[in-house]
């Protein structure tokens, strides 16, 4: 204990029951008058009290408020991947605990807990906190706890009894991990393990961790049977739509696969921008994306928009589900719009590059010409604003790489013979 001590929790489960009484005193004088004296407690712990504190939480609260009703936890339990591989998992460890006077929850990104098991008589007096399926433990809400800090720090965590803000909660020990998303590493939820404040071990810290790991391995065999029907069915799709590009997405908006018209829209052709984010790829279809938003419930059906600009494009975004109903990814299906000469000269001279190009004391817009004489005067104008980066003008014209080169060629003057 003390200020000069480092976050790591092995310190305090050494010897608990003494770090218990140091820090109960070290809460006594916080709650009176704000500030910790010559003893504080760990930096994770002080920083959340603090946070509490700010936030207004009761320290002498008893009872978490609640958030979820049964019906709606049923329905994660039963659809949503980590209710059903934590379900899963969490239940092949209940025997362990049976006799240890210890519980082990579920709870989902938002400090929801979504699950319980363990010791029947444990669970009883936990569920007079509200630590129980329904409750609600984020940090912010009931201050640190095993749920709660662990979603808050990102990492591995222990509060032990006097660590907790709320005095309902000190009888209590805590030791909670995150549970990841294979596919985005997002942290999409928390295993936790309660029992009494004196029957602290560092053991089950481990145990924890190990529980939360058994639960990603879970979701990572998931994710792997996800995109093998994902690839099934883009190859079918295929078939559906052979002219034009298609795109095949993750749920978290990263590149699984594209045809070779797909390839040429977003990389000219590179395959690097596999399992690589959307946005990052190709930001101007991505744009495009906004308002057709990539979440766990979107809609069934296609949506479409289109992408304005030199080669205008039509963006069909298609939700793709697995054999059981739950979202697998989307494809993103693009179709270049024909428009007549006449009208793509207009837009070439109604078109202004940034003013980062160098060309702000020019007169506004392209001279008047031929479309020929246009058109390469907007390529100019574009590969001088992206400083001389064929593809980085390319998508910015929303053509292939290839075909950029072969208009540039075009545009050079015939070397004089002799």
């Amino acid at each position: 204990m003390g200020s000069e001590n480092s976050d790591p929790f092995a310190a305090i489960l050494d010897a608990p029951v003494k770090a218990n009484r140091e820090v109960a005193s070290a809460w006594e004088r916080f709650v009176a008058t704000g500030d910790f004296g010559a003893r504080s407690p760990r930096n994770v712990i002080a920083d959340s009290w603090r946070r509490c504190r700010d936030l207004g939480i009761d320290p002498e609260a008893v009872r978490a408020p609640s958030r979820l009703e049964s019906e709606a936890i049923e329905k994660i339990l039963h659809t949503a991947s980590l209710g059903v591989v934590g379900c899963e998992v969490l239940g092949s460890y209940e025997a362990i605990l049976q006799g240890t006077g210890h519980v082990l929850v579920l709870a989902d990104a938002k400090g929801r807990i979504l699950y319980a098991a363990g010791q029947r008589g444990t669970r009883e007096r936990l569920e007079r906190i509200n630590f129980m399926p329904g409750g609600m433990w984020a940090e912010e809400v009931v201050g640190p706890n095993g749920v709660g800090t662990p979603l808050k720090v990102g990492r591995p965590e222990v509060v032990l009894g006097t660590e907790h803000f709320c005095q309902g909660w000190q009888p209590w020990v805590c030791y909670g991990s995150p549970v990841r998303d294979p596919e985005s590493g997002e942290i999409i939820g928390v295993v936790d393990i309660t029992g009494p404040v004196r029957h602290a071990q560092f053991e089950t810290m481990g145990l924890t961790v190990a529980i939360a790991q058994a639960v990603e391995q879970q979701l990572q065999l998931r994710e792997l049977v996800r995109r093998d029907h994902l690839h099934n069915r883009f190859l079918e799709l295929q078939r559906r739509w052979p002219g034009d590009g298609l795109i095949l997405l993750s749920r978290s908006g990263r590149v699984l696969d594209a045809n070779a018209a797909g390839l040429a829209a977003i990389s000219d052709g590179d395959a690097a921008i596999r399992n690589r984010r959307l946005i990052e790829v190709a930001p101007r279809l991505a744009l495009g994306l906004q308002g057709m938003r990539l979440h766990e419930h979107v809609p069934d059906g296609a949506v479409e928009r289109e992408i304005d600009g030199l080669v205008p494009l039509t963006l069909r975004l298609e939700v793709l589900r697995d054999d059981r109903g739950r979202l697998a990814g989307y494809l993103l299906v693009l179709r270049r719009k024909e428009i007549p000469p006449l009208v793509f000269a207009e837009r070439a001279r109604n078109s202004r590059p940034a003013e980062d190009a160098g060309l702000e004391g020019q007169p506004g817009g392209l001279a008047p010409g031929s479309l020929r004489e246009t058109e390469e005067e907007f390529i100019r104008r574009t590969l001088a604003q992206c400083g001389g980066e064929i593809s980085r003008a390319a998508r910015r014209l929303g053509i292939a790489r290839s075909t950029l080169y072969r208009r540039l060629k075009r545009a050079q003057p015939p070397r004089e013979t002799r």
